[in-house]
């Protein structure tokens, strides 16, 4: 079976290893996506624990909470916005490893029609090959 190796395998063999190579990829994408959506939920929960008492406070007070609030929503647009780029790289990357799988899977049927073809080739030949023996046989 080695010596019957087409391009088609090989080339089957090479979309496989670069659909692993991106599913890798696509599982660290994951992680920081996970990781990302943690941070994003906490920020949210220290900006719900942030808020201004009612009562009395006083101008120190509100001057380091609302410095303190803008430091948290700068962090949380920041964390926002790269779970956006998260999120579309994760589809991105989804549509590459498809696109792969799909090559792939073309691959491996035209790897298979090949021998297919080859096969019946030699069958064929075997075939036509039998009488011509036979009458080389019988001319002795």
């Amino acid at each position: 079976m080695a010596k019957d190796k087409t391009i088609y395998d090989k080339l089957a063999l090479k979309e496989k290893m670069l659909m692993m190579q991106k599913a890798r990829g696509m599982k660290t994408l994951q992680e920081e996506l996970t990781r990302v959506t943690s941070i994003k939920d906490q920020l949210k929960s220290i900006v719900d624990d942030t808020a201004i008492k009612k009562g009395e406070t006083s101008v120190r007070e509100l001057r380091s909470s609302n410095w303190y609030s803008a430091q948290i929503h700068e962090q949380l647009v920041t964390v926002e916005n790269r779970t956006e780029f998260l999120s579309e790289e994760v589809g991105t990357q989804k549509k590459h490893i498809a696109e792969a799988l799909h090559r792939h899977n073309k691959s491996l049927e035209k790897a298979d029609e090949r021998r297919r073809i080859l096969r019946e080739e030699r069958e064929e030949k075997a075939a036509t090959d039998v009488p011509r023996i036979n009458r080389a046989l019988a001319d002795r």
